[in-house]
């Protein structure tokens, strides 16, 4: 449905040019310690920064700054969008890389073993590496190892530490920089490690509990130079960008009328759409105006969007 917030005021997401810069030392173990600094930039992005992603075949022109950074881009972007199959289980997301935040882990054990065992690299985010091999014990779960462990490391067990600088399959990088969050900089590791190029990631996080955690979540998501997708029981969210876009909808979640929504982000998006119960006709969406929440499907096997700037588009499933 359209909801109107007459009572509420959040201002534009703030953005600053910044870039990342590592400073990286090997030590025993594989253990690596990264140090984040922020830069001023006097332009899009540093000249050094762009050579350094040119070489690892990332390089983005809609981005103003480093792995983390892409604001809404100026062309308009083409995009089909099919990551369920026709009975609704999970399809293929292609050369994927995963994150697992420090968040409880309740999607099924069935999604987290498709989602953990077709990723192209694989990263457990501090205290999130407590939580996986939690979840794995409890399930009885046989998955491949993280490639790595990476974070301040203030909230992982010890013995999970120990456990994981003995084993050889799992590199341990310590992130202490306090500017960025844990998943800031878990997905700085997961892009600039992968030794294949990666076409999007996917993140296993509940969006319930503390709300500036949600919110900075989402800004990471709008900021990352690759398409990813936050994964929770209940929902799967990610980016739209400026242009077209065209999502499949399985069956069972057009049977079982699952909600969705639309929303904006960093300033107002003119949006239309076509395959919803309450559809945008050119409206403009806005915290502070019209957005659409709690929406639903009207039957068609696709629902299509366009915008003008980037939008968050939400949907619920059964798993």
């Amino acid at each position: 449905m359209l909801t109107t917030l007459k009572w509420l005021k959040i201002n534009n997401f703030a953005k600053k040019s910044t870039v990342l810069t590592y400073a990286k030392k090997r030590y025993s173990c594989r253990t690596y310690l990264i140090s984040l600094s922020a830069c001023q930039l006097s332009g899009p992005m540093r000249e050094g920064h762009r050579e350094l992603r040119k070489s690892q075949g990332m390089d983005s022109e809609g981005g103003e700054g480093s792995t983390l950074c892409k604001d809404a881009m100026a062309n308009t972007v083409d995009r089909d969008w099919n990551i369920f199959c026709e009975n609704g289980s999970l399809s293929n997301f292609g050369a994927y890389g995963i994150l697992i935040l420090n968040r409880p882990i309740c999607i099924s054990p069935e999604n987290m073993c498709q989602l953990w065992s077709n990723a192209c690299w694989r990263i457990t985010v501090d205290g999130g590496t407590n939580r996986w091999f939690d979840f794995v014990k409890e399930h009885s779960l046989s998955l491949p190892l993280p490639n790595y462990i990476t974070g301040d490391f203030d909230s992982i067990r010890p013995e999970i530490m120990d456990y994981c600088k003995k084993q050889d399959g799992i590199n341990v990088m310590k992130t202490p920089d306090q500017d960025y969050t844990d998943f800031d900089k878990g997905l700085n590791v997961l892009i600039t490690t992968s030794p294949k190029k990666l076409d999007n990631f996917v993140v296993v996080c509940e969006n319930s509990g503390r709300l500036d955690q949600i919110f900075s979540n989402l800004n990471t998501l709008y900021r990352a130079t690759l398409d990813g997708f936050l994964f929770s029981k209940d929902s799967i969210s990610w980016m739209l960008h400026p242009g077209e876009h065209k999502i499949h909808i399985p069956p069972p979640l057009c049977n079982q009328n699952e909600l969705c929504g639309i929303l904006p982000l960093s300033k107002p998006a003119k949006v239309s759409s076509k395959g919803l119960k309450w559809n945008l006709d050119n409206h403009t969406i806005e915290f502070g105006g019209i957005i659409s929440s709690s929406n639903t499907y009207d039957g068609s096997p696709e629902v299509h969007i366009t915008t003008d700037t980037t939008i968050i588009w939400t949907m619920s499933y059964k798993q």
